[in-house]
């Protein structure tokens, strides 16, 4: 395994070089790079951060500008493939972010040799023009179709100030939450919840994690919280599984009830060690134990996407945190997904049965009643009518892709 200080120290020789230009010696770029760490240079570097992402980290200002003269942001990632500027935006530091889109502006301005004046802030040297337009931008992630449907119901709260960089993030929470096997049955089945709204509250003065509200007679979520996509992933898978799970109870199946002795058993059996533990638990699920006793399983369960969701980019916390809640863990993956895949496919067959057709092939529309179709679609959604498949493909139509 390659040294994570090698390549950081190659860079740095050469940031040291360029930056003689600057007034800064070595020993002053050192300092500048060191100063006010509270932790060793290997550890804070764990990430493969560049030297320009530390900077970053530790909010240095000063040694951001002599990097930025060093090296455009935009060319530059860690290991993890963050460019400086999400890194920044995933840490609130949003003046830093500011800094990063005026020397962005400035460096076009240089290239492009037309003259253009910007208004900067006396003190912070930040540029106070609006950021340019992420959708000039290519997107560096996938959209699925489950990712489709879910910002299809995603809105932003018309009373906070919408940015370009709202509808961005959006598609970056999904696309992490899509990424991850273990959550992407969270998405597959808000297909299936009728008159599902999820609302967004973006504050980037609010440095703290997320919170949510739902209101179940009207099927809207409200998330409010900074902009920060481990933060609002956590959050959002956190609350889909509790969503999931009531509409599942709602339609005869109790993943958290079950009558057969042995899962009864397992969930008593993992309430029991967690409460015995309580002293040593993860500060994430510290709060499990703040709620009565019988909401300890379903509160208890839904910690495992939150800190799926929250750890995404940092796998050896995930890790260890996985290791020392492994029959939680063990639980969420054999018995709650595949809960929700059975009740995914048991939707799909009993569309399938309903659905009018005539002969023994589904045919074309207008073979069937409208009355019927009308009818259905109220009850079971109109998702199926756009599938012409005949009867032999019932084992396709039920695999959850």
């Amino acid at each position: 395994m390659a040294n994570p200080d090698m390549n950081l120290s190659v860079e740095l020789s050469m940031v040291i070089s360029a930056s003689t230009s600057q007034s800064y010696n070595k020993a002053e770029v050192v300092k500048l790079l060191t100063t006010g760490a509270d932790i060793n240079f290997q550890d804070a570097n764990r990430n493969f951060n560049t030297p320009l992402h530390l900077a970053i980290q530790r909010r240095n200002i000063e040694l951001i500008k002599v990097l930025l003269d060093f090296k455009p942001s935009q060319k530059i990632s860690n290991m993890n493939g963050e460019r400086p500027r999400d890194f920044a935006m995933n840490l609130n530091h949003f003046d830093i972010v500011k800094l990063l889109d005026a020397h962005r502006e400035t460096s076009k301005v240089l290239q492009s040799g037309v003259d253009h004046h910007h208004t900067f802030d006396n003190d912070s040297g930040v540029s106070l023009e609006p950021q340019s337009d992420y959708k000039l931008k290519k997107p560096t992630f996938y959209v699925s179709t489950r990712v489709e449907y879910i910002l299809s119901i995603s809105k932003i709260d018309p009373y906070f100030k919408r940015t370009s960089f709202d509808t961005e993030a959006l598609k970056e929470i999904y696309a992490k939450l899509d990424e991850n096997v273990s959550l992407r049955p969270l998405l597959k089945i808000t297909k299936e919840i009728r008159n599902l709204e999820i609302y967004y509250l973006f504050d980037q003065e609010n440095d703290e994690l997320s919170s949510c509200n739902v209101n179940e007679l009207t099927g809207t979520i409200f998330i409010y919280g900074p902009r920060n996509v481990a933060a609002i992933s956590a959050t959002l898978a956190h609350r889909i599984l509790h969503y999931t799970l009531n509409h599942i109870n709602d339609n005869d199946c109790k993943p958290y009830r079950r009558k057969q002795a042995e899962k009864m058993f397992k969930f008593k059996k993992i309430v029991t060690v967690y409460k015995r533990k309580i002293e040593n638990l993860n500060p994430i699920m510290q709060h499990v134990f703040d709620f009565p006793e019988d909401l300890w399983d379903a509160e208890l369960i839904a910690c495992v996407p939150y800190i799926l969701a929250f750890y995404h980019d940092d796998l050896p916390t995930l890790h260890t945190i996985i290791q020392h809640h492994q029959d939680l863990f063990d639980f969420y993956y054999g018995v709650v997904l595949k809960d929700i895949d059975d009740y995914l496919v048991r939707e799909n067959l009993k569309r399938f049965k309903a659905r009018p057709v005539e002969g023994s092939s589904f045919g074309k529309a207008k073979s069937y009643d409208p009355y019927k179709l009308e009818r259905m679609d109220e009850k079971y959604g109109s998702n199926y009518r756009h599938n012409k498949r005949n009867n032999q493909d019932l084992e396709r139509i039920c695999v959850i892709l």
